[in-house]
């Protein structure tokens, strides 16, 4: 911006952008998707003052001074604006989080039908205020499980998929490795796509079958998780959160939704899928992702339009 030139930047990972000579964003592409973009790119020809006189001014040029004084304002002001942005974003998320749990309670995500019935669990699996679960291996392969089954269908066709499975005796990866592909797919077809989500699980169970995979401290890179076929964004962020307590925040439809509706972020279309993941990272990511996942069709629900849908004052 100083040098009164655009920015264009290309990131395999990260934000891919144009900048314009004002050092404001133009275009963009989503993080961590796939997209390209196409800009008209001005060669500028003028050199600003802090081209042509760079940082070191005469003592007697007060006039070059106050307007250099006037630029660090400006840019100081872009920066707190921005950091006001990000603190009043920040405490209306934490008002939102606070109001859902005190409307819904925390919900036990993510449920671990194994378990259901046990200390601490209810008859499905969700574990209220147990948020160190799962802790053994085979719990934490059957969170994994789940995040897989639960792509594009609803919870409940998962877990039905999941009961299969334990009545077979599938628990660990190497139950999944040594089980013929037609047979796989026969018990999770409750599930959907069964089919796809069979290879799916075969290549999660390839995964997590190295030794400590599945351990406390086994927890993949993220990157690691996307390369693997079947693995996208939420499915990987899943799989951290719930598998193994790693601090990210799922983003999904339901985020979306909830943020849209209440005026955090621009609403969905309701023709537009949603999907994609945020690696925000906080030390309440997990009761706060739990508190947006729905866990009972008998919850209430705002059925009004976007301008008339409100959460009740804090």
């Amino acid at each position: 911006m100083e040098n009164g030139r655009p920015l264009v930047r290309a990131a395999a990972s990260g934000l891919t952008c144009f900048v314009d000579t004002r050092g404001r964003i133009r275009a963009r592409t989503a993080f961590y998707k796939e997209n390209y973009l196409v800009v008209d790119v001005p060669l500028a020809a003028r050199s600003t003052l802090y081209t042509r006189l760079g940082t070191g001014f005469p003592p007697h040029s007060a006039s070059p001074w106050r307007f250099c004084s006037s630029e660090a304002s400006y840019a100081t002001g872009s920066v707190e604006g921005r950091t006001n942005a990000r603190s009043t974003v920040a405490a209306r998320l934490s008002t939102l989080y606070r109001q859902l749990r005190r409307a819904y309670g925390t919900q036990g995500w993510w449920p671990i039908p194994g378990k259901a019935r046990r200390r601490g669990f209810d008859s499905l699996g969700y574990h209220r205020e147990l948020f160190d679960h799962p802790r053994a291996p085979a719990d934490r392969f059957e969170v994994i499980m789940g995040a897989v089954l639960t792509q594009n269908t609803a919870w409940t066709n998962a877990a039905a998929a999941l009961a299969r499975l334990r009545e077979a005796g599938v628990r660990r990866p190497r139950d999944v490795i040594a089980l013929p592909l037609r047979r796989l797919s026969g018990l999770v077809r409750s599930s959907g796509y069964f089919n796809q989500k069979s290879k799916k699980l075969k290549v999660a169970a390839a995964l997590f079958a190295r030794p400590g995979a599945l351990g406390p401290a086994g927890a993949p890179a993220r990157e690691a998780l996307l390369a693997e076929w079947g693995i996208g964004p939420e499915t990987a962020d899943s799989i951290l959160l719930y598998a193994f307590h790693v601090p990210v925040f799922v983003v999904d439809a339901y985020t979306r939704r909830i943020l849209g509706r209440v005026g955090l972020i621009e609403a969905p279309r309701a023709t537009t899928r949603s999907s994609g993941s945020s690696t925000a990272r906080c030390h309440t990511a997990r009761p706060c992702s739990t508190s947006i996942m729905p866990s009972s069709s008998s919850m209430p629900r705002c059925t009004a339009g976007p301008d008339r849908c409100a959460l009740p004052a804090p």
